[in-house]
């Protein structure tokens, strides 16, 4: 898989696995659901979107279907680009890092990010 990066005005042009991640996190969706809906091993999605594994056609589609979308949309190589928050993939990593903790652990990351924003505000 490519890890080149091209960007536009308004979108990022992104390698398959993160755009794979792009969507799953704007739907909001873990990749353990993925997984799930996808039927998919555990952490076949993590290997994906880190590019250490090129999904076959079947399993695009299938990746597809849990994400609602269609094959075309998942495909597609720009993504909208956020211009608030950052890239995308920074947004990912951030993501990723939260969903490797235990739901405690997740619930004071946020209480600490929360309070850390007001400070600043």
């Amino acid at each position: 898989m490519a890890k080149s990066k091209k960007q536009t005005a308004d979108t990022e042009d992104l390698n398959f696995g993160a755009r794979l991640r792009f969507w799953r996190n704007k739907l909001g969706m873990t990749q353990a659901e993925v997984e799930r809906r996808a039927g998919l091993a555990h952490n076949a999605l993590s290997r994906i979107e880190t590019g250490q594994v090129d999904p076959q056609f079947e399993t695009v589609t299938r990746i597809a279907e849990a994400l609602g979308m269609s094959f075309e949309e998942v495909q597609q190589r720009a993504i909208p680009k956020s211009s608030k928050l950052g890239s995308v993939e920074e947004i990912g990593q951030v993501i990723s890092c939260l969903e490797s903790l235990t739901p405690e652990k997740r619930r004071q990351v946020v209480q600490a990010f929360l309070q850390i924003l007001n400070q600043i505000e």
